[in-house]
């Protein structure tokens, strides 16, 4: 038995089309895109340029790894895991990347480290 491998091929005009029908359904507000775990599987990066080529902004990933393989982007990235004690090196000095705080805790650690308000 010949076994072959999974592939997945993207197409991107469908997502770029895909996001652009979310952005138009949001009303007023901001559609994003999550890209964790390398976009699915897609290529974070790729699907970053992508999307920001169609007009959106703000971008969602799991890990301040993550965010960091994007912050030369100049797109808005918010890490959905929060802050912890060792991300606050990275956290602080990124400007376009943001943290979403999950709980009080993460709260003052982000008060404490100087962080940066929501605008």
């Amino acid at each position: 038995m010949i076994i072959s491998p999974l592939r997945l091929r993207l197409d991107g005009d469908a997502l770029v089309s895909n996001w652009r029908t979310l952005a138009a359904m949001s009303g007023g507000a901001a559609c994003g895109a999550a890209v964790k775990a390398n976009g699915y599987g897609l290529g974070a990066r790729e699907v970053v340029q992508r999307l920001a080529g169609a007009g959106c902004r703000d971008f969602f990933v799991a890990t301040w790894r993550e965010a960091a393989g994007l912050a030369d982007l100049g797109v808005s990235v918010s890490v959905l895991h929060g802050l912890r004690e060792e991300d606050l090196p990275v956290a602080v000095g990124a400007a376009t990347i943001r943290p979403v705080l999950n709980t009080v805790q993460q709260v003052q650690r982000w008060r404490d480290a100087g962080g940066r308000r929501a605008t």
